[in-house]
């Protein structure tokens, strides 16, 4: 029997629903830190940083990639930035980051000419994944807790 594709779809999230995300957040990206970090701080740079940027930031969509199994992985956006985009451990590395970032440029663009993303120096494989998909890097911004790259993509 023929094992059924990893990814079924890629849609925007009700607001609703967009809370029971920021949990699978928290994980991910705890444990992406962790190893550079150790636990403890990345759990406060991960939550204080998270909710701060919610807060501040006019969160406009969340999109999610799903497949049989549920949820695969999600991005939050303003109008303009894609602020996470998460896929979940297990499904890294089988296209499921690329096709959720397409699915979302593809969305954003039709009212933005220009996306921005932040993404941290140490996180390496979201850093391939975006300049693989077209985005090239615009600002490099260095603080005592980590180094920002910042990456933009134009659609004309």
């Amino acid at each position: 029997m023929k094992t059924p594709a990893l990814l079924l779809h890629c849609r925007r999230v009700d607001p609703e629903e967009r809370y029971k995300l920021l949990g699978l957040l928290y994980i991910c990206i705890e444990a992406d830190y962790e190893k550079f970090w150790g636990k403890e701080r990345a759990y406060r740079f991960t939550h204080s940083a998270v909710l701060r940027e919610c807060m501040d930031k006019n969160i406009e969509t969340t999109y999610v990639a799903e497949s049989y199994n549920g949820l695969l992985a999600f991005a939050v956006t303003t109008a303009t930035e894609v602020l996470y985009l998460v896929v979940l451990p297990q499904f890294r590395g089988k296209g499921v980051g690329r096709r959720l970032l397409s699915f979302v440029e593809g969305t954003m663009f039709l009212g933005a000419h220009r996306l921005e993303a932040r993404i941290n120096k140490l996180n390496r494989s979201g850093l391939e994944l975006f300049l693989s998909n077209g985005w090239r890097l615009s600002i490099h911004k260095e603080t005592d807790e980590e180094v920002t790259l910042a990456l933009e993509r134009r659609h004309f």
